[in-house]
C-alpha cells in the first residue's frame, strides 16, 4: 500500500512498511482496508468452513490488479460480508494453518454476490506455495495459508501458453517474497526455460533466499546451470567465502516443463529433476540460521547479470523440512496431466458420490482418486498410458484401458456404473431345512451336524472367494476355528446354489449361527440367514440304533430303500445281498417314522414310528409281499389363498396306513413320499383359517397323486357384544418374516368409534388407527407389525388397546422374527 499501512491478518506476522522499517502484528483479523474504496455498490457475502466447522477469524481480502480493495473477517460462526464497486475481482480466502483459496467473482452493483469457502488443512511444514495460476494483478498468491505472497518486480507477465506460470524476460524480471527461518528446507518448482545464460556467465536463478552480493551463511540459491554443463547448481552460502557451489545433472532441456527441487536435511543436500535422485552432496554446516532475508524467484533481488531466468515458473513450493525422496517424487508426478470427469448411473444423470478410481500406468505405477457429492474426479497422472478401474458399493465395476496422458494434457472421461444386484441368502428348503440351515436338531459331540444355505444373485454373480461362510457363536463368542466357509453342492447363482459344510460341536448349549456371504463385486447379501439364530444344543445323552432285514418270509429281499425321517433328521439306506438295514446315532428323544420302498412290492408292516428309544431295536424286519399292480407313490399338491397365491406355513396332515404331517414351503406346496397301496385322508391346518375341501379322501392310493390342492375360504370369529380377540400367526406370535401380521376383531355393543393403539412395554405408542363403528357389526384391524411411517418393528411383546363404541381391551401380543 503506498502510503504504508500494514496489511495485518494473523497474530505474530512480520511485515514491512513502505519505508522498509520491519513490525510485528498484534492485531488477530484484517483490520485495515484501503482508502477511498467505496462500500455498498456491491456486496461480497459468505461462510468459511472446514467441513462442518466454522473458520472463525478467516480472512476475506478483495483484489484488483494486485492491490487490495477491499476486506473483511468472518465471524465465529464463519460468516463474512465485505463491499465494494461493481467489477471483476480476485478474492483470496485464507486463516493459519487452512490452504488458501482464490477465486474470481463477479461484483454488481445492489446485488449480493454468494460464495461460500470450505477450506482443507495444510501441511504444517508448508512455508509457501504459488501455483501462479491467477493470470492477472501483480501479486502470485501464497495458498499455503502463511501470506508470504510473491511480488512482481520490473514486470513479469502470467504465461498464455500450454504452460502455467509467471512468465520472465530474462533481463530483469523477478518476484520478491517476505522472509521465513526454518534449519532445514526443500523447495521445488516447475520449470520452462527458453534460453541460457552467456556459457560461463552462470545459472539462472530459480528461487534463492540471498538479498546481496555479501553473503551469509545459510542463503541458497537454487540455478539451473550454465558453468560448462547444463544441469542444476545449488549455491550454499557460507559467511565470508561466496557460495559453496554442488553441480547436478543431466542436463536440462529447453522449452520442456521440467520439476526441479532440492533438500537439505542439515547433513546433506540432495537435487531433484523430475521427481528423481540426480545428485548429493554433504552439507557445508548443519540446520540453516534463523534469517530475515528475503526469497527471490528468477533473479537475485540485487539484479545480477549472470544469473537473469528467461521463461516460466509455476507451481512453487518451499517447506521447513526435508521431503523425502518418494514424497518429492509424487509432486513430480502429479503435475504431468490430468484425467477429470464424472461417474454417473448408467443411463441416467444421477451422480455416483465415494467411487473409488484407481489409476494403473503399463509402467505398474498407480494412483486413485474418490469422486465428491457431484460425482466429479480428477486426478495428476505421469505422462504414459493408464487404465482406470471404478469400484462404487452397490455397482458393477468398471474399466477404461488405453488413456493416453501427455505433459499439460487436460483429459475429460465421464464413466456410467451399472447397478449390481444384492446377493440373497435363503434356507435350502431341503428335508430338515425348510425353516433354519442346521440339522439335525440336537445331538451329541459326536455327532455331525449340517449347516446348509443357498446363494442368489439374480446378476448371476458367484460368491467372493472364502464364501458363503458360517459364524458359529457359543455364549455370543466366535468358537476358536469360525467364521467356516461352506463348500458348493450344486446349482447356479442366478437360479439359487447350495452349499454346505459339516463339522461336530463341543459340548454345551447357549449356540448360535449366521450365515454371511458377498458376491465378486464385495457387495454383502442379505436376507433371513444372515442374522443370528440359535442352532440345536450339544448334549452327552447315549445314541442308539435301529437296524432289521427285509425279507419275503423265507428269502432277504436287496435293493430296498429305507426312509427316516422326523426330528430334523433325513436319511435313507438300501438293504444289500443279505436284506439288511441299520440306522445309528439315534437320540433317545428322537420322533421319527422308517418306511420301505421298492417297485414291485408293499410291506407289513408298511411303516415303523419310534416316539423316542431307550435302548437299541434289533429285530425291526419288514416283510416285502410282491404286488406287481401296486408301488408307492406320491401325495402332494399347493395350498393357495382365495386368489391363487400359495400359502406358506400351513400345516398339511396325513392320515391312513401312513400317518405324517408337513409345513407348505414358500409356495404352499407339500408332498409326502413312499405312501404304499391303501386308504389316506389329507387335511390342511392354519389358526384362523378354514380350507376347501375341509378333507380330501384317497381310497384306494394306487398312483401318484400330485394334484390334491386345498383353497382358503373365509374364516368367522364369533363374538359376544364387547369382546375383542387378537389372532396372530401360525404358532400364536406374529412372524412379520414369513408375511404374518396381526389381526384384531371386535364386536360393538353400540353405534360410535372404535379406536386402537399399538405400544411398546415402555408405554411407547408405536401404530394407531380408528374407524367408525355400527352396533352388533363385527369390526377388524390388520396391523402389518410396522410404525405409523411404515418401518418394520423390532421383535418383542406389545400392547393392544382397543376402546370405543362399548369396547374396551387392553392384549398383548407377540412379535417375532
Amino acid at each position: 500500500m503506498s502510503d504504508g499501512a500494514v496489511v495485518a491478518r494473523y497474530a505474530g506476522d512480520v511485515r514491512k512498511t513502505a519505508g522498509g522499517a520491519l513490525v510485528r502484528v498484534v492485531a488477530t483479523a484484517w483490520c485495515v482496508a484501503a482508502a477511498g474504496v467505496p462500500v455498498g455498490a456491491g456486496t461480497l457475502a459468505g461462510t468459511v468452513r472446514c467441513g462442518t466447522a466454522p473458520v472463525a477469524g478467516a480472512a476475506v481480502e478483495v483484489y484488483e490488479g494486485g492491490v487490495v480493495v477491499a476486506a473483511s473477517a468472518a465471524g465465529a460462526a464463519g460468516q463474512y460480508g465485505v463491499g465494494c464497486s461493481s467489477g471483476v475481482y480476485l478474492v483470496l480466502v485464507s486463516s493459519r494453518g487452512y490452504l488458501a483459496q482464490v477465486h474470481r467473482i463477479v461484483l454488481t452493483s445492489g446485488t449480493t454476490t454468494q460464495l461460500d469457502v470450505e477450506l482443507v488443512a495444510t501441511d504444517p511444514d508448508l512455508v509457501g506455495w504459488w501455483p501462479m495460476d491467477e493470470g492477472e494483478g501483480t501479486l502470485a498468491f501464497d495458498r499455503s495459508g502463511n501470506g508470504l505472497h510473491a511480488r512482481f518486480v520490473n514486470g513479469p507477465t502470467w504465461s498464455t501458453g500450454a504452460v502455467t506460470g509467471a512468465c520472465f524476460d530474462g533481463v530483469d524480471d523477478y518476484l520478491a517474497v517476505s522472509s521465513w527461518s526454518y534449519p532445514t528446507v526443500t523447495m521445488m518448482a516447475w520449470v520452462y526455460q527458453t534460453s541460457w545464460t552467456a556459457a560461463g556467465a552462470g545459472g539462472s536463478v530459480i528461487m534463492g533466499r540471498r538479498p546481496e552480493m555479501h553473503v551469509v551463511s545459510g542463503d541458497w540459491t537454487l540455478y539451473t546451470n550454465n558453468w560448462g554443463t547444463r544441469g542444476v547448481a545449488l549455491g550454499l552460502s557460507v559467511t565470508g567465502v561466496n557460495d559453496v557451489f554442488t553441480y547436478f545433472g543431466p542436463e536440462l532441456q529447453l522449452s520442456r516443463r521440467t520439476h526441479l527441487a532440492f533438500a537439505y536435511d542439515g547433513t546433506a543436500v540432495r537435487t531433484y529433476m523430475d521427481g528423481m535422485l540426480v545428485g548429493s552432496a554433504a552439507a557445508p554446516f548443519g540446520p540453516l540460521p534463523p534469517s530475515v532475508r528475503e526469497h527471490s524467484l528468477g533473479n537475485l533481488p540485487f539484479d545480477h547479470v549472470s544469473n537473469r531466468f528467461a521463461g516460466v515458473l509455476g507451481d512453487v513450493r518451499l517447506f521447513a523440512r526435508a521431503l523425502t525422496p518418494v514424497e518429492i517424487a509424487r509432486y513430480a508426478q502429479r503435475m504431468a496431466g490430468t484425467v477429470s470427469g464424472r461417474v454417473t448411473v448408467a443411463g441416467t444423470a444421477v451422480p455416483v458420490a465415494g467411487a473409488r478410481l484407481v489409476f494403473r500406468a503399463e509402467t505398474g505405477s498407480a494412483d486413485e482418486a474418490v469422486t465428491d457429492v457431484d460425482g466429479r474426479y480428477e486426478c495428476v497422472l505421469t505422462s504414459g498410458t493408464w487404465s482406470v478401474s471404478v469400484s462404487s458399493i452397490g455397482f458393477r465395476s468398471a474399466v477404461s484401458t488405453g488413456v493416453v496422458v501427455s505433459l499439460g494434457s487436460a483429459i475429460s472421461l465421464d464413466i456410467a456404473l451399472v447397478q449390481n444386484a444384492r446377493p440373497v441368502l435363503a434356507w435350502t428348503g431341503e428335508p430338515g431345512f425348510e425353516s433354519d440351515g442346521v440339522a439335525p436338531d440336537i445331538g451329541t459331540p459326536q455327532t455331525v451336524f449340517s449347516f446348509r444355505v443357498r446363494y442368489r444373485d439374480d446378476d448371476g454373480d458367484a460368491p467372493l472367494a472364502g464364501y458363503p461362510r458360517v459364524q458359529i457363536l457359543k455364549g455370543g463368542m466366535p468358537l476358536s476355528d469360525s467364521p467356516v466357509t461352506l463348500a458348493y453342492v450344486g446349482g447356479t447363482p442366478s437360479s439359487g446354489a447350495v452349499y454346505a459344510v459339516e463339522r461336530a460341536l463341543p459340548l454345551g448349549a447357549d449356540y448360535a449361527c449366521r450365515f454371511e456371504a458377498f458376491d465378486r463385486e464385495e457387495l454383502q447379501a442379505t436376507g433371513t440367514p444372515t442374522v443370528a439364530m440359535d442352532i440345536p444344543d450339544v448334549v452327552s445323552e447315549p445314541l442308539f440304533r435301529v437296524q432289521g432285514v427285509v425279507h419275503d418270509g423265507a428269502d432277504p429281499v436287496p435293493g430296498v430303500v429305507l426312509v427316516l425321517t422326523g426330528s430334523g433328521m433325513g436319511r435313507t439306506v438300501t438293504t444289500g445281498s443279505e436284506g439288511a438295514y441299520k440306522f445309528a446315532d439315534l437320540p433317545p428323544w428322537a420322533a421319527f417314522e422308517i418306511i420301505p420302498a421298492a417297485a414291485g412290492y408293499v410291506f407289513s408292516p408298511p411303516l415303523r414310528r419310534y416316539t423316542g428309544l431307550s435302548d437299541n431295536r434289533s429285530r425291526e424286519d419288514f416283510i416285502a409281499v410282491s404286488s406287481p399292480g401296486y408301488g408307492y407313490f406320491s401325495i402332494g399338491g399347493r395350498v393357495r389363498d382365495r386368489y391363487g397365491v400359495g400359502i406358506p406355513g400351513v400345516i398339511v396332515i396325513l392320515d391312513g396306513v401312513r400317518t405324517s404331517s408337513v409345513v407348505t414351503g414358500a409356495d404352499g406346496g407339500y408332498r409326502f413320499l413312499n405312501c404304499g397301496a391303501g386308504g389316506y385322508t389329507v387335511s390342511a391346518y392354519r389358526p384362523n383359517m378354514t380350507f376347501d375341501p375341509p378333507v380330501r379322501l384317497l381310497s384306494p392310493l394306487a398312483a401318484d397323486r400330485l394334484m390334491e390342492d386345498f383353497t382358503e375360504t373365509p374364516y368367522v370369529v364369533r363374538l359376544y357384544p364387547g369382546e375383542v380377540r387378537v389372532i396372530g400367526g401360525l404358532f400364536g406370535p406374529a412372524r412379520p418374516n414369513y408375511r404374518e401380521h396381526v389381526r384384531v376383531v371386535y364386536l360393538p355393543s353400540r353405534n360410535g368409534e372404535v379406536s386402537m393403539h399399538i405400544r411398546d412395554l415402555r408405554g411407547r405408542l408405536v401404530w394407531f388407527a380408528a374407524r367408525p363403528a355400527a352396533r352388533y357389526e363385527q369390526g377388524t384391524f390388520t396391523w402389518e407389525c410396522t410404525t405409523g411411517e411404515g418401518r418394520p418393528i423390532a421383535a418383542g411383546v406389545y400392547q393392544v388397546e382397543v376402546s370405543g363404541a362399548g369396547v374396551s381391551a387392553r392384549l398383548r401380543i407377540a412379535v417375532i422374527r
